[in-house]
């Protein structure tokens, strides 16, 4: 038996060429996953199917690529030399053993890289504050001055103008005429930021213009316009583009509306709402109004019934002069008291120190201050003799004795009751009449009535 006979050979796997093709498949499809792509498009073709197969190629190579209806029905067709980034799946077409991409994604190479520096432009911005809730001016509503930074001929301001016509045709609109799209666009916006400052003369701003590609749009992504809105110091509404549409001034503006509709409607009010408030609150003040005359009405009635009588007044006054001027000549003795006993203790003093020229010069100034005195008490005396004569003029004015000076009588009973009508009298009864100087008696002898 040969040698050879006794080695044992090792046992073939043989594939054939479809599980050849299937199992590097997998393993192109496994070990790549989903990865991004840039590429030129070559040979694009779109049949009825609604499928797209094309040639994706550099300078030194190319792939097969294909992109099913159901990844590119919302994707505007490429054209063969659109250089594009591709978000796709490594494969093989097994039946043909072609190496391709399978696409779930494809977007202008230009717009990934403007989404990349979109990106990096908004988290740096965040990072400085510039989008913080803190630095968000609050928007006045309703507004009645608004400055329109936009272009003149654009479509968004015709629907700006209507829809503010239509719900609140008091706001005054003027109109900041700017580029809105191109490479000098957001130098014409900061302008016009500018200008708006200095003339002072609108409440709030609003930057609008309609939809368009990220490339139509992309000076609303300039860092120097997100400064210039955010050290504005006029409030910033920011409305460009459609509802998905977002931009680096959305963020830094003080309020951002879907879209240049949404922004007229946000910022007018409805002038039937406006007109219902205002009757709500001229009903409101007129309850107030109301309210307030019935509070001082009882205030006034509480005030009328705490009001004294003059006579009264006068009467109570004459006895709080009495007690005064009581009090006052106690004090007054006392302090004449005071004095004496401080003259006495003084000469004491000069009789124990005896020279005689002291004692003279002692004695004028006891004189002094004795004529000084005497004036303070005169002095004192004659005030409050004059507010008593007063008071007592004006006791004599209400006395009843003080009318029948004047010509009046008093008619009363022989008791003394006061007679007020002749209906209280009977014939023959005796009755008084009380003149100023003197009484008179007389007999009823006739009971006239009116």
């Amino acid at each position: 038996m040969p040698m050879n006979d006794h080695i044992k050979k090792p046992a073939r796997k043989i594939f054939s060429i479809s599980q050849l093709n299937k199992q590097a498949k997998n393993l192109l499809e496994t070990g790549f996953g989903l990865i991004w792509v840039e590429g030129e498009i070559s040979n694009l073709s779109i049949p009825q199917s609604g499928h797209w197969y094309f040639t994706l190629k550099d300078n030194n190579a190319q792939i097969n690529c294909a992109m099913f209806r159901n990844k590119n029905r919302f994707i505007n067709p490429p054209a063969d030399g659109d250089r594009v980034l591709i978000r796709t799946r490594v494969s093989l077409f097994e039946a043909r053993g072609n190496y391709q991409l399978i696409l779930e994604y494809l977007e202008p190479a230009g717009f990934g890289q403007l989404q990349r520096q979109f990106e990096q432009l908004k988290n740096k911005l965040e990072a400085e504050g510039l989008f913080s809730e803190a630095h968000k001016k609050t928007i006045p509503h309703p507004i009645y001055q608004l400055g329109l930074i936009t272009s003149a001929t654009g479509a968004a301001i015709h629907d700006i103008l209507s829809i503010i016509k239509r719900r609140f045709a008091a706001m005054e609109v003027i109109l900041y005429p700017v580029q809105v799209q191109g490479d000098r666009a957001h130098e014409s916006i900061i302008q016009a930021l500018e200008v708006a400052q200095q003339r002072n003369e609108v409440e709030a701003l609003l930057i609008t213009r309609g939809g368009g590609s990220l490339e139509d749009l992309w000076c609303f992504n300039e860092e120097a316009l997100a400064h210039a809105i955010h050290h504005c110091q006029l409030p910033v509404i920011s409305a460009i583009g459609h509802e998905v549409d977002f931009t680096i001034a959305d963020f830094t503006a003080d309020l951002r509306a879907s879209t240049p509709s949404a922004a007229a409607e946000i910022l007018t009010p409805d002038t039937q709402q406006l007109l219902h408030r205002l009757s709500r609150l001229q009903q409101q003040l007129h309850q107030q109004i109301k309210n307030t005359l019935q509070l001082k009405q009882q205030q006034l009635d509480w005030l009328s019934r705490r009001l004294i009588n003059p006579a009264q007044r006068l009467i109570q006054q004459h006895k709080d002069l009495k007690v005064q001027f009581k009090r006052l000549n106690a004090a007054i003795k006392q302090r004449l008291q005071n004095f004496q006993q401080l003259l006495l203790s003084k000469k004491t003093q000069l009789r124990q120190l005896a020279p005689h020229q002291k004692i003279l010069t002692n004695q004028q100034l006891i004189n002094q201050l004795q004529q000084r005195l005497n004036r303070i008490i005169r002095q004192i005396l004659s005030n409050q003799q004059q507010k008593l004569s007063s008071v007592s003029h004006q006791l004599d004015t209400l006395s009843p004795l003080a009318t029948l000076q004047r010509g009046f009588t008093i008619t009363r009973t022989i008791g003394k009751e006061v007679i007020n009508s002749p209906s209280t009298l009977k014939k023959g009864e005796l009755i008084e009449t009380v003149f100023a100087e003197g009484k008179l008696r007389s007999k009823v002898t006739q009971i006239c009535k009116k």
